[in-house]
């Protein structure tokens, strides 16, 4: 089964697609596994895509991770969402400003990011 877009939407700068709801703004994808599954998503758990489509709300294309497990996951990466290499050279690591966290980051995608913001 193929990826379910939501084309009347533009995906935020990660490429996720965000609702407005009456509790404020959500993911599609977290919206979509709430409705097909008929519950919240517990606490300490994210809805990851199978899929790699951030955009996608597939019910079937997304899985529920324990936030660590999934941080695991996307850390162990070997490409990043844009298919570079993340070898030692492509890759750097900077704190996070909100959460304190050290991130993987992409060195190609932050050049073209800072390149785009000139």
């Amino acid at each position: 089964m193929s990826c379910d877009l939501i084309l009347t939407h533009k995906p935020d700068q990660d490429g996720y697609i965000r609702l407005r709801t009456r509790h404020g703004k959500r993911y599609a994808h977290d919206l979509a596994w709430e409705e097909y599954h008929g519950m919240s998503i517990p606490s300490g758990y994210v809805v990851h895509h199978l899929c790699h489509n951030k955009a996608c709300k597939n019910p079937i294309h997304l899985e529920l991770l324990l936030q660590g497990e999934h941080t695991r996951l996307h850390n162990a990466r070997e490409i990043c969402k844009r298919g570079h290499s993340m070898t030692p050279e492509n890759v750097y690591y900077c704190t996070t400003k909100t959460t304190g966290k050290k991130q993987r980051l992409c060195r190609p995608c932050s050049l073209m990011r800072q390149s785009h913001a000139k």
